[in-house]
């Protein structure tokens, strides 16, 4: 399942980028070293420039079962 979902502004997002949850109330945040798939949102489909606000389209993390 895809949806978006908003990353902090200053961070840039690759295409395949693992997302997490941030300190940013409603925000996500990048972290390729995450191994635990029970933390990881989902998978970057779309990118974002560091300084650009907005939104990216993510593959949801079946694993996490929100």
């Amino acid at each position: 399942m895809n949806t978006g979902a908003t990353v902090k502004t200053a961070t840039a997002v690759a295409l395949g980028d693992t997302l997490v949850t941030s300190d940013t109330a409603g925000q996500a945040d990048v972290n390729n070293a995450q191994a635990d798939l029970t933390k990881v949102l989902g998978w970057a489909i779309t990118t974002k420039a560091a300084a650009a606000a907005g939104r990216v389209n993510v593959r949801l993390n079946q694993i996490a079962r929100w």
